[in-house]
């Protein structure tokens, strides 16, 4: 069992088959707050925000933009993963975005929405506009998550858009329940950007929907 097959106790998905369109929202807080969904969607369930886990001293990351980085139950996240042979490792360690620096985990809601957004990146400390047509959900600061030597999500996810710019993102918790602030600080930089780490260095972001 992965993380990807979700329990009948936590993210069914199967219960969700019938609506009308199966265009998903996944909205990250990093707070402590759960967020609202867009006005005219509607809230599927609430969370906490998975980053990536560690298996086997391997770094398996999650998209921020898909449904399965919003686990219902913590203890979700620390349970068996099996392979076709059947051999079994337990996740032992996950990595989690953070209640604005602290220890404690951000809060994430997933939402059935009536059309798929699209995230632009200025590559600028200047916000970026939705085309015409489109509004915007969200404005936040682009995140490039990855791990080292694999690929992690895309610039083209809501989830590389985060809302609030944090110095340290991420909290990395134990199965045993010992947590501490973790160093992954991926963040796209606008261009001749220096060494200085500041918001104005930050690349700006948008995530966007159709208008009905």
């Amino acid at each position: 069992m992965s993380l990807q097959e979700l329990d009948k106790g936590g993210n069914n998905k199967e219960q969700y088959r019938d609506l009308p369109n199966r265009f998903f929202l996944v909205r990250h807080s990093q707070s402590s707050v759960i967020p609202d969904c867009p006005a005219s969607s509607t809230t599927l369930w609430t969370g906490y925000s998975l980053y990536s886990y560690l298996l086997n001293e391997d770094t398996v990351t999650q998209d921020l933009g898909t449904t399965d980085s919003c686990i219902r139950s913590i203890s979700q996240a620390y349970r068996l993963h099996c392979s076709e042979s059947s051999n079994c490792d337990v996740i032992s360690t996950a990595l989690w975005l953070s209640d604005h620096n602290t220890t404690s985990m951000g809060r994430c809601s997933v939402c059935h929405v009536h059309s798929l957004p699209i995230t632009l990146h200025s590559q600028s400390n200047v916000l970026p506009s939705c085309l015409p047509g489109w509004s915007q959900l969200w404005q936040g600061y682009s995140h490039i998550q990855n791990a080292v030597g694999r690929p992690g999500e895309g610039l083209s996810s809501s989830g590389s858009c985060l809302e609030n710019f944090l110095h340290a993102p991420v909290v990395k918790c134990t199965a045993q329940g010992h947590c501490e602030i973790d160093t992954v600080k991926l963040w796209l930089s606008v261009a001749n950007a220096t060494r200085t780490v500041t918001t104005d260095q930050i690349s700006r972001c948008c995530v966007c929907m159709m208008i009905r």
